[in-house]
C-alpha cells in the first residue's frame, strides 16, 4: 500500500504531466495556425486544378468545363459532409473544455477559459471565419 506521501507525489507527477500536454497541444495548435496559410476558396483550388490538367493533358474546351462542373460539384458535396463533422468536434472541444474545467480549482478554472478564449481569438485572427460554401453548378 501507498503511504500518502508517495500518493501526493504521484498526483503531483500526474499534473505536472498532464499540465505539459495541454502546454503542448496550445503550442502545437499555435504553431500550426501561424505556419499553416489559410484555406483558398473553392475556386482558387478548382484553377489550379484545372489548369495543370489543362498543362499536362491538353484538354479540349468541352473537357475543360466539364471536368471544371466535375470539380465544383465535389468540392460542394466535400463540404456538405464536412460540415456536420465540424459540428460534432466543436461540441466535442466544449465537452473537453467542460471536463478539464471540472478538475480544476476556481482560480486555475478562470485562467483556463482565459486561455482557451486567447487561443479562439488567435485562431480567429489567424484564419478568419471558414470559407464558403461553393457556389451552384453553372457559375
Amino acid at each position: 500500500m501507498l503511504k500518502s506521501a508517495h500518493w501526493k507525489e504521484w498526483i503531483a507527477v500526474l499534473l505536472l504531466f498532464g499540465t505539459g500536454v495541454l502546454v503542448g497541444a496550445g503550442g502545437m495548435q499555435l504553431y500550426m495556425e501561424k505556419t499553416r496559410p489559410p484555406f483558398p476558396p473553392p475556386q482558387e483550388i478548382r484553377g489550379k486544378i484545372i489548369e495543370r490538367l489543362d498543362e499536362e493533358l491538353h484538354l479540349t474546351q468541352e473537357q475543360y468545363d466539364a471536368i471544371s462542373a466535375i470539380l465544383m460539384d465535389s468540392f460542394r458535396r466535400s463540404w456538405e459532409i464536412r460540415r456536420p463533422i465540424d459540428k460534432k468536434m466543436n461540441a466535442m472541444f466544449e465537452e473537453q473544455f467542460k471536463k478539464i474545467s471540472a478538475v480544476l480549482r476556481p482560480d486555475q478554472q478562470k485562467k483556463f477559459k482565459a486561455l482557451n478564449e486567447r487561443l479562439d481569438r488567435r485562431r480567429k485572427e489567424l484564419h478568419g471565419p471558414p470559407p464558403p460554401p461553393p457556389p451552384p453548378l453553372g457559375n
